[in-house]
């Protein structure tokens, strides 16, 4: 779009608060006071409690995780000049302004904004090359989301198997078409719902195509044509198999390896055999809300959400793509 074109287009304002567009900007720095918001009262006046409660309720008094206590006083003391600040001078006015530490935490909703933009620009100037992208993604029965959440090398080995099985789909479609190539993705785990619930989930941004190597150590981008609702369906069933079996596997090492006191996660020897009993079935359980199969074995789809399936408590969605 040219420049001369801006001026034509409505003026367009986000407002974090109601009538925020319509009072002027501050003429100069002003220093982030997260002290005074609803949220750094809430945490301050209520995180002793909502920690003694969960040692209280848990089996041995274990609490919540400690990087969920961490993050939590890392944000109390984010932005407070009491905590640590840095010494800003000019050397041509000697003007100087103090700026206090930030956390760099997950729970800082100004830490997270930064990093998130960030990360962003970093991923569009440098990492991505020009492709079509879609995003994948991932969440998981209840059941599993806690040992999810506490456990960084079974997320690990879940994400590794989601991705091999959405990669060797990817390179089965080119061989279709005669091409042989690589596919790749950028994987950001999410650790919560909408309602702020534990639900460790994967938001995965593949390219809608693979590289294909080319003359002289070249690669060039082959699109692909883009998944129905059948091939989402198929791919959730085979994940829902491949990624229940592999929390088959640990959930059964773990209750064998309970009786051991050196044991890495005693917090899961109680949530062990319930968890073992919600994914051991053999059997795929289809919603009908989601996913209907006829007597002669065709399947239905919901029309309310397209590329968007549900297996036996995992679900996979794949309706977003960019050019």
């Amino acid at each position: 779009m040219a420049v001369a074109a801006l001026h034509d287009l409505p003026p367009v304002c986000f407002e974090i608060s109601h009538g925020a567009a319509e009072r002027p900007l501050p003429g100069g720095y002003r220093r982030r006071e997260p002290e005074k918001t609803a949220l750094h009262a809430v945490v301050r006046e209520n995180l002793e409690t909502l920690l003694e409660a969960a040692r209280e309720r848990s089996e041995g008094g274990y609490g919540y995780p400690s990087f969920v206590e961490k993050e939590f006083r890392r944000y109390l003391d984010c932005g407070l000049l009491a905590h640590g600040f840095a010494r800003l001078r000019c050397p041509t006015c000697g003007f100087e302004r103090l700026v206090a530490f930030s956390c760099k935490g997950r729970v800082c909703p100004s830490c997270w904004a930064r990093r998130t933009a960030e990360t962003a620009a970093d991923l569009v100037d440098r990492v991505l090359p020009q492709a079509p992208y879609r995003q994948w993604v991932l969440t998981f029965p209840w059941e599993l989301r806690f040992m999810l959440a506490v456990e960084p090398d079974f997320l690990s080995e879940m994400l590794a198997a989601f991705l091999r099985t959405v990669f060797a789909w990817q390179r089965l479609q080119g061989r279709r078409l005669g091409l042989r190539g690589e596919a790749g993705s950028v994987t950001f785990t999410q650790r919560f719902g909408g309602i702020l619930n534990l639900n460790p989930h994967f938001h995965c941004i593949l390219p809608d195509g693979l590289f294909v190597p080319g003359p002289e150590d070249t690669v060039t981008f082959a699109p692909l044509p883009s998944p129905t609702d059948a091939d989402i369906v198929g791919l959730t069933e085979k994940l829902a198999r491949r990624l229940g079996e592999i929390a088959r596997r640990r959930l059964v090492r773990d209750e064998d390896a309970g009786t051991d006191p050196d044991t890495p996660s005693p917090r899961l020897r109680g949530t062990g055999q319930q968890v073992v009993r919600a994914v051991a079935a053999e059997a795929l359980r289809i919603p009908l809300a989601r996913v209907e199969r006829t007597d002669d074995g065709h399947v239905g789809f919901d029309e309310r959400k397209a590329l968007c399936a549900r297996v036996d408590g995992f679900s996979l969605d794949d309706e977003r793509r960019r050019s």
